[in-house]
């Protein structure tokens, strides 16, 4: 059947062709970008024994990298023993859950990092993977060696879109700089910085 044909027998098609529009449909803009969030004030662990200052990170259009310097809130040092935090996991293995600091200066310990109760998954109470009892705590070894009287800093990223971060943290009445999804933990030594432990959320 040719055209003039199948129009005869169906002239709606000839209203749906007349009608169709190809015009693109902007997309709307975003209300926040990754920088509102590096600028947002606070910082994304709640520790109260430490004093997080932050220093110079990338921030791209879509994800941001935010990176602090922990010093000891009763005495100032910036020096730590560094100890790792290890909890069961629902898989029946035993596996890394959070780092421990213990300060040089004055012995008081913190608990720096805890996935289960940081970042977008702790936050959120969605970090269900780690059993409900006390973790073990071990020296965090680095290179053969446990890593003592050392500066410490952390990095957080951020792959989720700006904008959703916003939304949740104000239904959840949390800060959007604590829906981090990816912690890294960086010790200082004679050769500078160095990569020493890391989670993401799943």
């Amino acid at each position: 059947m040719d055209r003039r044909s199948l129009l005869a027998v169906c002239p709606a098609l000839l209203i749906v062709g007349a009608c169709k529009n190809t015009t693109p449909v902007a997309e709307a803009a975003p209300k926040h970008t990754m920088a509102d969030l590096a600028r947002h004030p606070g910082a994304p662990l709640r520790n109260r024994g430490l004093v997080a200052v932050s220093l110079p990170g990338p921030v791209a259009d879509k994800k941001l990298v935010a990176r602090f310097q922990v010093r000891c809130a009763a005495c100032g040092s910036e020096r730590f023993d560094v100890r790792e935090q290890l909890s069961l996991h629902v898989g029946g293995e035993t596996k890394p859950r959070g780092i421990n600091l213990v300060c040089r200066g004055c012995q008081m310990r913190t608990v720096l990092f805890d996935a289960a109760r940081d970042g977008y998954d702790g936050r959120l109470g969605r970090a269900v993977l780690f059993s409900e009892g006390r973790p073990v705590e071990r020296p965090l070894v680095e290179h053969g060696a446990a890593v003592t009287n050392a500066p410490v800093r952390y990095e957080v990223g951020y792959n989720v879109p700006a904008d959703e971060i916003f939304a949740i943290a104000e239904t959840e009445g949390v800060s959007p700089l604590e829906l981090f999804d990816m912690f890294q933990l960086e010790v200082g030594g004679k050769a500078g910085w160095s990569d020493a432990w890391n989670y993401a959320c799943v």
